[in-house]
């Protein structure tokens, strides 16, 4: 749902878009009145004007609701280091010393099951200090968690198990945000996963630009502990992959 600060702009646009019908509306009366204008292109005028207008509205409402969205993200990231042991700003905290495994990102409780993680749970964070980067680790790639935060893939690996474990999120039209900046990553370059079962840091090892039906993609492993980060591009239907091997933390 939208808060306040959203419909609050919500509302003024659409004040403002009924204030400029209004004032379209009566510029073409006076206009056919004086006989400026044929009757059928007022007719079209006002047509076009409101279809630009709801275009705008749309468009407008669209970027509110993302907007919305990353502040959830934001607000859950600062709510979920403030659960952690000695904070910092600077860096991802280690969490080994939590006595439970996730927090729900429903209830925003301790979930102290030791069962695997739920929709929603958060497993973690990623930080990426090249790219600004710090976010919660969700489980479950789903549209509402993707705005969220880095979600995990079901059915890969978690990132403290064996194998290639995938994270995702949002690609977005605000720079910086979730992995809008991820195409930035290039090889060598490191990053951190903070967990319940221990801080783990990863080296990139290769990049790729694929399509999203491409499966060759899981093939790319290296080493036991793999990491593979992924959104989509913002002008082509492809996806961005970032490969990441697990090394000793320093």
């Amino acid at each position: 749902m939208l808060g306040v600060a959203s419909f609050y702009s919500v509302a003024m646009l659409l004040l403002l878009i009924l204030t400029l019908s209004v004032i379209l509306f009566r510029f073409t009366r006076l206009l056919r009145k004086e006989g400026k204008i044929k009757k059928f292109l007022v007719i079209i005028l006002l047509s076009l004007s409101m279809i630009s207008l709801l275009i705008v509205l749309i468009t407008c409402f669209g970027k509110m609701e993302a907007n919305n969205k990353l502040n959830q993200s934001d607000q859950l990231l600062n709510n979920y280091i403030n659960t952690l042991p000695n904070p910092t700003n600077n860096s991802v905290s280690p969490i080994k010393s939590l006595a439970t495994p996730v927090t729900s990102l429903e209830s925003s409780k301790i979930n102290n099951s030791n069962d695997y993680p739920k929709s929603g749970e958060i497993l973690g964070l990623i930080y990426i200090e090249k790219i600004s980067l710090k976010l919660p680790i969700i489980e479950d790639s789903n549209d509402n968690n993707l705005w969220l935060g880095a979600t995990h893939v079901r059915g890969t690996p978690l990132p403290w198990e064996k194998g290639n474990s995938f994270l995702a999120s949002h690609n977005t039209n605000i720079y910086g945000k979730l992995f809008t900046r991820l195409n930035e990553l290039t090889i060598g370059d490191k990053l951190t996963i903070s967990t319940s079962k221990g801080k783990f840091t990863y080296v990139v090892y290769d990049t790729e630009i694929v399509p999203p039906d491409d499966t060759k993609c899981f093939q790319n492993i290296k080493g036991d502990y793999n990491l593979s980060l992924t959104t989509c591009t913002k002008y082509e239907n492809k996806r961005v992959i970032v490969f990441c091997e697990r090394i000793p933390n320093n």
